[in-house]
């Protein structure tokens, strides 16, 4: 598989959706076509998956779910707890849908991201 280039990261993403969902016989609305080409457009720089830790600069992590949850839960106002719940949603779809063959070995599954996600 070679790197291709593109001019358009979230057409790339729209037709790749298109297809791979004709591919499936799957059928989906509108509006979460728009939510998953965005989603991956989103997350293709991964500064905006990955969070920047105060004590390391230089170094980016991924907050654990169970924080993000924590947070979103105690935020000090109701948009700022629906933003804290859409980023747990955001992330969980994310890596439930890139990575869930690396969960072979892991103690969290893909289970885990999907109940995550659907809180």
């Amino acid at each position: 598989m070679a790197i291709q280039p593109v001019t358009n990261l979230k057409e790339f993403f729209k037709d790749a959706l298109h297809d791979a969902l004709s591919h499936q016989q799957v059928v989906v609305e509108g509006e979460t076509e728009h939510y998953v080409v965005n989603l991956l457009t989103m997350f293709a720089d991964a500064d905006a998956l990955y969070e920047r830790s105060p004590q390391d600069t230089w170094r980016s992590r991924m907050k654990p779910l169970v924080v993000m949850l924590g947070e979103a839960l105690e935020a000090p106002t109701p948009e700022a707890r629906c933003r804290g719940l859409q980023r747990l949603g955001d992330v969980s779809l994310f890596i439930a849908g890139f990575f869930s063959a690396g969960f072979a070995r892991k103690l969290v599954d893909v289970d885990y991201h999907v109940a995550m996600g659907g809180r």
